[in-house]
């Protein structure tokens, strides 16, 4: 496997040991609402991927089975998303995370995790291809009711929200009113999601950015004061791992866009 460290020395300090990923562990994951691990090897799993050491993460958690695929998937769906260079590469990257995310929910449909991967790779997906009319209506439905599936499984799941919030708003940004009223997709309804995505993890990077975008996406320039008020929320959330420094980092720079 690829190298997918990030070797800039800032990251160097999210090396933690299991006292801190414990301590830490419901604030680090306030956006899935995962309970802290039983299972040693998951653990240690979680512990590569906060340390931004994400190939390593991907191959632990694969290793330890059912309990790993949420940080396989994540590990592999922020690399592909953020960090690989190749854009064939990162699609072949985020199927493969849909893919072993259907795997498990045909095993056991009651993974919350399984149905949010699913939905998050697929959405990532999407918006990297250029899909006729007909497959994007297709995945937009696929991608919504994983999401929905996620959140009645798991209603704290901050990140699903933020996914609902997003969905909705690129149906109507990309897809026009005749879908997005097939699928409830409103203003109010992705507004709502992304606000209730903020009520449930207050310090949410990612889903900051994901709102601005958002909020772009709905209101074009009206909603530019209000997107880099969001862009700078994010920027500055203190991290607490490597990822949500490489968020605030993504955060930074979509500042000077």
């Amino acid at each position: 496997m690829q190298d997918w460290t990030l070797h800039a020395d800032e990251y160097a300090a999210f090396v933690r040991d299991d006292a801190y990923l414990a301590r830490h562990w419901e604030a680090l994951h306030r956006g899935d609402g995962l309970p802290w691990p039983e299972e040693r090897a998951v653990q240690r799993a979680w512990a590569l991927f906060h340390a931004g050491r994400w190939g390593e993460a991907r191959e632990a958690g694969h290793a330890a089975g059912p309990a790993g695929l949420a940080v396989a998937c994540r590990a592999q769906a922020l690399y592909a998303t953020f960090i690989e260079p190749s854009e064939r590469r990162k699609l072949e990257l985020l199927l493969e995370v849909a893919q072993w995310a259907r795997s498990r929910y045909g095993e056991n449909a009651q993974d919350a995790d399984a149905w949010y991967w699913q939905a998050h790779a697929m959405g990532r997906y999407a918006q990297a291809v250029q899909a006729t009319a007909a497959v994007a209506q297709e995945l937009v439905v696929q991608i919504q009711t994983a999401l929905e599936r996620a959140v009645q499984l798991r209603p704290h799941h901050a990140e699903a929200h933020f996914g609902l919030g997003t969905l909705r708003a690129e149906v109507i940004d990309k897809l026009g009113t005749l879908i997005a009223r097939s699928v409830g997709a409103t203003t109010a309804a992705a507004i709502e999601m992304f606000e209730r995505g903020l009520r449930l993890n207050p310090r949410a990077v990612f889903g900051r950015i994901e709102y601005a975008q958002g909020l772009l996406m709905l209101e074009g320039d009206d909603a530019v004061p209000r997107a880099e008020a969001l862009f700078r929320e994010a920027a500055g959330v203190p991290p607490l791992d490597a990822a949500e420094r490489l968020g605030t980092e993504v955060a930074a720079l979509a500042l000077q866009e």
